[in-house]
This record gives structure tokens, sequence and C-alpha cells, in this order.
């Protein structure tokens, strides 16, 4: 197959596309697009092939006239073409793919208008009838002025959001054919190319404590008390409600889902979290909230003394960290992967058992 006259093979990734080229008076021409191993069988390239061949030759007798098929301009709608591409693309991808792509929306507003995606919390979001976005005629260029423009200066997982849903986009747009160039093959990696990841600092059990009771916001102390003594990110710390709160034999659980597995934490609600437990439920934080709160947080550790570490990140994301590391003192690595509900625990935990009640009073005489 490949010593055919004028085939061009090109690899990309896990497949091989094809192509026919040419040169008229010399002078390159743009190649014919003749499938590949992804979508079609040999058998189908080769007769694309036969039938690329026989249309050139024509073309240079002036047997015909028409251009060549990847002379045609071709119009790639968004609009049109994304409803076909989650469908195809999403099964293959974690339970957040579909909710998360309202990162799609940046997208969107820089080369459309701002009124043409609906961002959706829970389905992530769909595209308007009025959205006009051609992708045939988006350039290597214009992705880097979208990445220039819109998270110029933003963290490395917000660059990782957008590349998540762009990067199987494009992928998908040449392996259907829909387009000839990944035009964004260059950014597949900016997701790793910001700063390296920091781990975060682990700070001693009685600093935390002196931080909770040094905030004069009521609010931040029940926040980071619930992180200090549940592990919970504060994303889920602030938006904790009474369907998080269930009775599980003899004690009360938190109880907060991973995404990504379907591994439920059943957290124990001991020590100080006990005696705020009217509180946990209402915090209702917004992230202009909880950012305020990371930096009142900043604020108050290096009031005490506590310094950032070179190579770490201090913040209040430290709390969760810290927690698993006072637990190694208490707890067997399996025992803390069940009350953090790490990612790495393969199987649902539960905590209506034996066992359980064991690991309760654990924490309840580790977390007073």
């Amino acid at each position: 197959m490949s010593k055919l006259p004028n085939l061009y093979a090109k690899k990309r990734g896990g497949y091989v596309s094809y192509y026919y080229r040419y040169k008229k008076h010399g002078r390159t021409q743009p190649m014919i697009p003749l499938g590949n191993s992804r979508k079609n069988t040999m058998t189908q390239i080769k007769a694309r092939y036969v039938e690329a061949q026989t249309k050139v030759w024509n073309m240079m007798h002036g047997i015909v006239t028409e251009a060549p098929i990847s002379q045609v301009e071709k119009q790639v709608l968004f609009r049109e073409i994304y409803p076909r591409f989650i469908a195809e693309v999403a099964p293959h991808h974690g339970k957040t793919f579909l909710r998360d792509t309202y990162n799609m929306k940046a997208f969107i507003e820089f080369f459309g208008d701002v009124n043409h995606w609906t961002s959706n919390p829970k389905t992530g979001g769909k595209v308007s009838r009025d959205c006009k976005i051609d992708l045939a005629k988006i350039t290597t260029a214009d992705i880097n002025n979208f990445y220039a423009s819109d998270i110029s200066g933003k963290s490395t997982s917000t660059k990782k959001s957008r590349n998540i849903y762009l990067k199987p986009l494009w992928e998908w747009l040449v392996v259907n054919e829909l387009v000839d160039k990944d035009v964004y093959a260059l950014k597949h990696k900016l997701g790793k190319q910001g700063k390296k990841s920091k781990p975060h600092q682990v700070i001693k059990r009685e600093d935390i404590l002196k931080i909770i009771d040094l905030t004069n916001s009521h609010k931040h102390k029940v926040f980071w008390t619930i992180m200090a003594y549940t592990g919970l990110a504060p994303v889920d710390a602030g938006s904790l409600t009474k369907d998080d709160i269930v009775l599980n034999g003899t004690f009360e659980c938190i109880i907060k889902s991973r995404n990504k597995t379907d591994i439920t934490a059943q957290i124990p609600i001991v020590g100080k979290l006990k005696k705020i437990r009217n509180f946990i439920t209402n915090l209702n934080m917004s992230k202009s909230e909880r950012d305020a709160a990371n930096a009142e947080f900043v604020t108050l550790a290096n009031q005490i003394g506590i310094k950032q570490r070179e190579g770490h990140i201090l913040a209040q994301y430290c709390l969760r960290h810290s927690l698993a590391t006072f637990l190694r003192t208490y707890l067997t690595d399996n025992e803390i992967q069940m009350y953090m509900g790490h990612t790495n625990t393969k199987q649902q935990q539960t905590y209506i058992s034996l066992e359980a009640s064991k690991l309760h009073d654990k924490m309840a005489d580790a977390l007073k």
C-alpha cells in the first residue's frame, strides 16, 4: 500500500491517515484525504486512492474542470457537529466530561458571541442555533490568539480544563475528515507547559487549630473546621447540604461522591466538627467567598509564623493534605483511603460494618 505512487501516509497517535498528493505545473497542490486506519478499511482507502488518481488525471488532461476534493471550500459549523461530537466522544471519558463541557464557553465567546452558549452546572451546556463558528476556518494562529487572550496568566488547571475538551474536538474532526489539519496539535500539551504542579504544604495540627481560633469570621471558622476534620476540598466543604448527612449505624456521616470513580466517601462527624454540626450544612459558599477565606487563611498562617516553603503551596487546601499526613499515625493507608475517598480506592467503601465502627472509634480518638 505504501509503495503506491503519490500516496502519503501520516501517523497520528494510534492510527494512520492517508492522502493522495500531486503537483500541477510543478507546484504542490493541496492533498486529497483518503481516510484513516481508525475509521476505514484498507479496501476503502485503496478505492478512494483509485478515485482520486482518476480524478486528478482527468483534470490534468482537461477531461474535467472541477477542483479536487481538498480544494472545495469546506464549512464545518460548530453548532451542527457539536451534538455528534459529544455523542461519540463522551462515552470514552469519565462521568464529569458532559458536565464540564461548560469549559467550551470561553471558546464560543472568543470565536463567536457571548450569547451563543448556554452553560449548565449539571450538564455542561449547549450551543445556540445562531452560532456561526466555522471550525474549518480556524487556524493554529487563531488558537494561539485564543490562549493568549483567554487564559494568559491563569492557573495550570484552567489551561488543562480548556485542553480537555478542545484537544479531543480537533482530533475527532481530523479522524472524521471534517478538517484536513489538526490546528490544535501545537497546543495539545499546553496543560503541562505551565508551572510544574507544586505540592501543598503540610501544617502541624496545633497550628491549624490556632488559625481556626484566630479568625473573626464565623463562616471561615466553620469552613476550615470542616476541612480540618474531613479532608474535603474547599468546593465540597463549602457546599454541604442536609442531604449530605446520613445516619450510619450509631453515628452520623458526611457523604460525598467522587464523580471520576464510583467511590462514596462516608466521613464520621467527630471532634469539634460534631460541636458545630448545625452550621456545616448552611455555608453555601460561592467561589469568591472561598477565595476570600483562602486569602485570610494565608494571612493568619503568616501571622503565627508559618512561612511558605520553597517549592510548596500555602493555602487552605493544605488542610486536606495535613489531615492525611496527621492520620498516618492512627490509621492504615487503606483506612485513610476509605476516610478521605481517594480515587485509588477501587471499590465503593461503606461504613455500616464492624470495620466501620472500629474506624469511627479511631477517628473519634484521633480528632478530639
